[in-house]
């Protein structure tokens, strides 16, 4: 999420919900991305499902701040074999909530911004099952 207010608030709504989500809110967290989720995996083994903005922000090799895209993150995970494994094998999902048109076969969901929670996981969950 390109705002960490936006992300914060998306993160409280879904605990209430009962889901814990890991927040990637700040450029440094979509720079890491790759890190992030292979801690994730190794310590859960469980499914993952990252949901992307399509307008974020990442780092350079300089360090500096600089635009990215949700479909960029996704296609640097995909040229990762474990995340490309994962992805294979259904578990690593990848869903998107952006105001933004994303044409990637590799989203397996589009949840509004607007939506609940509640609504957004219904979608999710019927998405990731009829897979």
């Amino acid at each position: 999420e390109d705002s960490p207010t936006i992300c914060h608030l998306t993160v409280k709504r879904y605990k209430r919900a009962g889901i814990d989500l890991v927040p990637l809110a700040k450029a440094s967290d979509a720079y890491s991305l790759e890190a992030r989720l292979g801690e994730a995996w190794h310590m859960r083994s469980r499914p993952i499902v990252v949901i992307f903005d399509e307008n974020v922000y990442s780092l350079n090799d300089t360090l500096d701040v600089v635009p990215e895209t949700g479909t960029n993150l996704r296609t640097r995970l995909l040229k990762h074999p474990l995340f490309a494994r994962l992805v294979d094998e259904g578990k690593l999902i990848f869903a998107s909530c952006s105001a933004s048109e994303v044409n990637d076969p590799n989203v397996v969901c589009k949840l509004g911004k607007a939506m609940s929670p509640a609504e957004q996981i219904r979608n999710l969950w019927s998405a990731v099952t009829s897979r």
